[in-house]
């Protein structure tokens, strides 16, 4: 028999804190604001609450039902299904089960995890990687070697995990009974509905996610590492590219607001947002990949467009007096900075 480890008033406190803000509420009209806000009674209630759950280790079969809102992934065809990415809104009190047991068991997680692992670390950037893959790559160029990088990219992961296997890895690594009989409980008898056009279909039984498949490994020309195009030519080129997609989109969706030339946004605030959300993406990774030549022409030229258009100034205007107007740099001087 395990030992029961009580529930208290500072992990249900903390837990909410966790939880996303502004998410669409679940099946039962429950958001995580209606937590959040419900006062020190509401509190008192959960804690007694996922107390009985934890030491019963039994979670209703309607806390494990979700909702699947497929989401398209900007990129092919909206009619083939693999372009859709499926978000599941779970029910929020088991949002709040799953951030208690975060918060109990997390330090062991850490211990187990591999010191190279990157993604999903707090206070870890994988950003990092790119700067070593980079480097290695310009001293072999150097070094007139052959550089061969390979990538390795799992497939759908977390839909692809087996339950099972998830279970016996956690008791393998002597995780808490109580925990691992709680996290077995949530996904026992789960199911999830889809809902497509404000139509919400049969329930679907979850035993795992997608299967991966014998698929043969892939080998491309080009690929992207944390939001960095490579290419077996010229990766600053790609990612330029890529960024400057990402700007020009970003730009148009803040249109509403008042962000463009005449009757808009004064130029201080429209230079405040230009700033704030576009110019981070125009530059993103270019610390890696560093630009040069045509490269570094072709970001100048639609920096001074985004100005031009902003500020309503005619396309003839000196590149100084677009400078000067608006008190931004070029891209070379806020690369150094």
């Amino acid at each position: 028999m395990f030992q029961h480890q009580s529930i208290t008033k500072n992990e249900i406190e903390e837990a909410l804190k966790l939880l996303n803000l502004n998410k669409s509420p679940d099946i039962f009209g429950i958001s995580t604001e209606n937590l959040l806000y419900g006062g020190q009674s509401l509190i008192y209630h959960l804690k007694e609450l996922l107390d009985i759950t934890f030491r019963l280790c039994y979670i209703p079969d309607e806390q494990k039902l979700g909702i699947v809102i497929p989401l398209f992934k900007n990129k092919g065809s909206c009619k083939d299904s693999k372009n859709y990415r499926g978000i599941t809104i779970t029910p929020t009190l088991s949002k709040l089960i799953e951030a208690v047991l975060k918060i109990r068991i997390n330090p062991d997680i850490i211990k187990y995890q591999n010191p190279l692992q990157r993604g999903f670390t707090r206070r870890i950037a994988p950003f990092n990687c790119s700067f070593i893959i980079e480097e290695f790559h310009k001293e072999c160029v150097e070094l007139n070697d052959q550089t061969i990088i390979t990538m390795l990219d799992a497939k759908s992961a977390f839909d692809a995990v087996n339950h099972a296997g998830l279970i016996r890895r956690l008791c393998q690594m002597k995780f808490p009974e109580q925990s691992i009989l709680i996290i077995d409980n949530l996904y026992k008898n789960a199911v999830s509905c889809v809902k497509w056009k404000n139509q919400i279909s049969d329930t679907l039984r979850i035993e795992q996610g997608l299967r991966q498949g014998n698929s043969t490994l892939p080998t491309s020309k080009k690929a992207t590492h944390i939001g960095i195009c490579r290419t077996d030519d010229d990766s600053c080129k790609a990612t330029i590219d890529e960024n400057l997609k990402k700007a020009r989109r970003t730009l148009y969706s803040l249109m509403g607001v008042g962000l463009y030339g005449e009757n808009g946004l004064d130029p201080q605030t429209s230079m405040s947002i230009m700033n704030t959300y576009i110019i981070p993406i125009m530059l993103y990774g270019l610390e890696i990949v560093i630009p040069r030549g045509r490269c570094l022409e072709t970001l100048n030229i639609q920096l001074k467009q985004f100005l031009k258009q902003l500020l309503s100034l005619p396309k003839t205007v000196a590149d100084l007096a677009i400078y000067m107007i608006s008190g931004m740099l070029s891209v070379e001087a806020q690369k150094r900075c």
